[in-house]
């Protein structure tokens, strides 16, 4: 199961919470995910992700419908350009 969630931190604490309903995107906009500020938080994982793999993620948009995505799996401590996949 996935979630869209932001995070915020208050009095030195980072809370998340799920942004239900989804996220808005202004139109020509757009919404930036990454660790410590909105991201896709993925549950229930049945097997290990590794870095270095991919697989596919496909996105639902009330206005323009579905996109799958290709998401690479990163070491924690990555930093840089994600690797296209193979």
């Amino acid at each position: 199961m996935t979630m869209i969630h932001s995070s915020k931190t208050e009095g030195g604490v980072v809370r998340m919470r799920e942004m239900n309903g989804g996220a808005v995107i202004p139109a020509d906009g757009e919404l930036v995910l990454k660790p410590g500020g909105d991201h896709i938080m993925l549950t229930g994982v049945r097997t290990p992700l590794r870095p270095g793999e991919h697989f596919p993620m496909t996105l639902h948009f009330k206005s323009s419908g579905r996109r799958t995505i290709d998401v690479a799996v990163l070491a924690p401590d990555a930093s840089g350009p994600v690797p296209k996949p193979r």
